[in-house]
């Protein structure tokens, strides 16, 4: 329910960390989230960066050799223990490395129409993490999946309608324009700019010099 109240994408992570403390703790934690355009991973941090040399709260990440790369492919859960000797199918990303990261998960995101991304999960000691901590967890991302498909939704009909609100200003301004000045002869972008220069003084109660040549 917490998860679900939140349609701010800012508001949804602070959210989503606090609801997975309460089922593990952990010292670090992101959302890698596909992102088409790019074909990369947008890389998201659940805190804020506290440190000066903490890593960026977002940053691209290639998909090809990285952990959560290899979840999205396969489809699976991937579970990091820190055990001396384990080996990993790809190779610890830098950023975590920064994060002196010991052992962690990377836990698949599914929204409405796929995958979405990986939900990570990291701390700063070996063997923090076990597969039923992923199997919990995994039921946690379920929630998160459909938590950040709201978000999306909600935010890509928010830019729609400021981007139709725009477009209605520009409308209702080109129209207000035609039907004032009707009786100036003349259709081009250079009179139609001046026109809404008069336009935006006429209020004014000072002199207006408007400068041309005779018969422009």
């Amino acid at each position: 329910n917490t998860l679900l109240s939140q349609l701010d994408v800012s508001e949804l992570l602070a959210a989503i960390a606090s609801s997975i403390r309460l089922v593990k703790d952990f010292d670090y934690a992101t959302l890698a989230l596909y992102d088409a355009e790019a074909k990369m991973f947008r890389v998201q941090r659940l805190d804020s960066a506290t440190a000066k040399d903490d890593p960026p709260n977002e940053m691209l990440l290639p998909i090809a050799g990285s952990p959560a790369g290899w979840a999205y492919a396969s489809g699976k859960p991937l579970l990091f223990k820190g055990d001396p000797g384990e080996r990993l199918p790809v190779e610890i990303p830098p950023h975590l490395l920064w994060q002196s990261v010991k052992s962690g998960c990377w836990i698949l995101l599914r929204g409405r129409e796929g995958t979405l991304g990986t939900l990570n999960l990291f701390s700063r000691r070996p063997g923090a993490f076990s597969a039923d901590d992923v199997g919990v967890l995994s039921q946690l991302a379920n929630q998160v999946g459909i938590a950040l498909d709201n978000a999306m939704a909600f935010g890509r009909i928010t830019d729609l309608n400021k981007r139709l609100a725009k477009e209605k200003l520009i409308l209702e301004g080109e129209l207000r324009t035609e039907h004032t000045f009707g009786e100036i002869i003349g259709e081009s972008k250079a009179l139609t700019k001046v026109l809404k220069q008069i336009e935006t003084v006429a209020p004014i109660d000072s002199t207006i010099l408007i400068l041309g040549e005779t018969g422009t």
